[in-house]
């Protein structure tokens, strides 16, 4: 009787330990998760945060019970996780884990012995400043094509271009900070692109065409320019085909190239397209008018200061976010940097990616991490690419040029197993083949390609390296040649 009393009671103990010891595992999970988001509004830090919320609720509640109720929730808790950690093995292997594809590039930079800068955009826009250099952000001109625009000398400006003659910290996916010096109109080209008329080549479209993520000499427009193509790029990060015609019908006519190459990005012109017709985008939809201008070639003066106190106004404003942030973690990072080092080498391992059922988070928080039709996640671009595509040949064609489509994907489309019309594939080129576009085919070229992982840094989901930009520039070189004899 005794013997039974006592081995009941060492068995209650042990019960609640465990809890408590789950209780210290969630505390530690919702101090890590604050500590490394630096944004505590998206959408996927909320989730976590609720759910381990909701796991502390219950665990603590748990302490209040009755034994025989403990013995219940922990094994119908257990009984869930181990469900749940069977569904998550099968998806693993289904599709193997591979530690590096979703690994910091700092870490695999380390793995390989090369330096790398960790600071933010923010840091490293506060340490040019304290140095006495001016530099701006990189603009996004999303940011501000839905809505009103700025009001300039009494009129309404809606920008399309950058700062001129500017020194601008683009970004880091390579180990070091990438700047580049901005030409007359505030777009990634060098000085006087725009004074030597016509040109051969212009670049429209989005990050690639911007040449995100490298010096300006290994962009795609840098490349042609080392060969003697008087190039012109009109790219800027995170706009839309309805933006690349706005920016094609205010530059173009004055640069009169001899060919177009629209260039178009699989992953997000879809989505792109679809909030740049909306209502809110009123400004851009006035573009879909033939001979529609605000004359932003004249009124660069009026888009430097817009922007200037626009991309100043976000730096304050990040910089005062920032130093709240390290105000309140200092302490914490010290003891973190001390104590912790080694998670975040062993995070991103098999392990632990398997721990944080990752699989499962991909199709919980619907990321593109595994065989799903994405074609059901992005809207319809068919008719309204038609639309744009049809008004931009108009004006091309105004001036003499041709106008030539340049389809590109990004690595996912070469990582997985994955069906010809990925990502409506078959559909846009079907439009474009209706309009007798040329078309150069980089997706379908890399997806023949023995190793089109290489175009990437590190191997992973990004702008293209140097060595990306460069063989599309050849493509593109090789139609310009044929275009010349």
């Amino acid at each position: 009787m005794t013997s039974g009393y006592h081995r009941d009671r060492g068995y209650g103990r042990l019960i609640k330990h465990i809890y408590v010891f789950c209780i210290g595992v969630v505390l530690f999970a919702i101090a890590a998760k604050v500590y490394r988001t630096s944004n505590y509004e998206q959408g996927s830090f909320l989730i976590w945060i609720g759910i381990l919320l909701l796991f502390l609720f219950v665990l603590l509640i748990s302490l209040f019970l009755s034994e025989q109720w403990r013995k219940h929730v922990l094994l119908l808790g257990t009984s869930v996780a181990l469900a749940i950690y069977i569904v998550e093995a099968t998806l693993v292997w289904w599709m193997p884990f591979n530690p590096r594809q979703y690994a910091p590039r700092w870490w695999l930079a380390k793995d390989i012995g090369l330096p790398f800068d960790k600071r933010s955009k923010i840091e490293v826009l506060i340490d040019e400043k304290l140095a006495g250099h001016t530099v701006l952000p990189s603009p996004i001109p999303n940011a501000w094509i839905f809505g009103d625009g700025f009001t300039s000398m009494g009129r309404t400006l809606l920008p399309l271009g950058g700062v001129s003659h500017q020194r601008v910290l683009v970004c880091n996916e390579t180990g070091h900070w990438v700047y580049t010096q901005t030409d007359e109109h505030g777009f990634n080209n060098t000085e006087g692109s725009f004074s030597s008329v016509p040109i051969d080549a212009l670049l429209i479209g989005d990050s690639y065409a911007f040449g995100e993520c490298v010096e300006q000499t290994n962009t795609i427009a840098g490349y042609l320019r080392g060969k003697k193509v008087k190039t012109v790029s009109l790219g800027y990060g995170g706009v839309g085909p309805l933006y690349e015609l706005a920016v094609l019908s205010e530059y173009g006519p004055h640069l009169k190239p001899q060919v177009v190459f629209w260039m178009y990005f699989d992953f997000n012109d879809p989505m792109d397209l679809e909030d740049e017709t909306q209502e809110s985008a009123r400004l851009l939809k006035r573009y879909y008018r033939d001979g529609h201008t605000q004359n932003l070639i004249e009124r660069q003066d009026e888009v430097d200061d817009v922007l200037r106190r626009h991309l100043n106004g976000v730096v304050q404003k990040e910089t005062a976010k920032l130093k709240e942030v390290i105000a309140s973690r200092e302490e914490l990072e010290i003891w973190w940097i001390n104590h912790w080092r080694w998670l975040n080498r062993y995070e991103n391992s098999s392990i632990g990616r398997f721990l944080k059922l990752w699989r499962l988070q991909s199709i919980v928080l619907g990321r593109d991490l595994i065989r799903t039709p994405v074609l059901e996640q992005q809207p319809e671009i068919g008719e309204k690419l038609k639309d744009i595509l049809l008004a931009a040949k108009r004006r091309v064609d105004g001036w003499g040029g041709q106008l030539v489509f340049v389809y590109l994907s990004d690595r996912t489309r070469y990582s997985k197993a994955r069906s010809d019309n990925w990502r409506q594939r078959d559909k846009v080129l079907s439009v474009v083949e209706d309009l007798t576009l040329p078309i150069i085919d980089i997706g379908g070229m890399w997806a023949q390609h023995h190793d089109p992982i290489s175009f990437f840094p590190f191997r992973q989901d990004s702008h293209y390296n140097t060595e990306g930009y460069a063989f599309i520039a050849n493509q593109l070189l090789t139609v310009m040649n044929e275009f010349r004899n």
